[in-house]
């Protein structure tokens, strides 16, 4: 599942915004991986929903991007 992004946002705050058109190359992977390996990737996750309740994840998502 997706969600948007406020680029904009992302850029004023200095934080590192990649579209997902843009992760599909091995330098930002690495990047990430490094990262990630050095607990330095914060990637806030607000809910999470078991697989039986997606069209109440997906409800939820359309709620706050409308």
């Amino acid at each position: 599942m997706n969600s948007v992004i406020d680029f904009a946002a992302a850029e004023r705050l200095g934080a590192l915004s990649v579209g997902s058109s843009q992760v599909i190359n091995a330098e930002v992977l690495a990047h990430l991986a490094v990262l990630a390996a050095s607990d330095e990737l914060d990637i806030p996750i607000a809910v999470t929903f078991p697989l039986a309740e997606v069209r109440a994840a997906y409800r939820q998502l359309a709620d706050r991007h409308t």
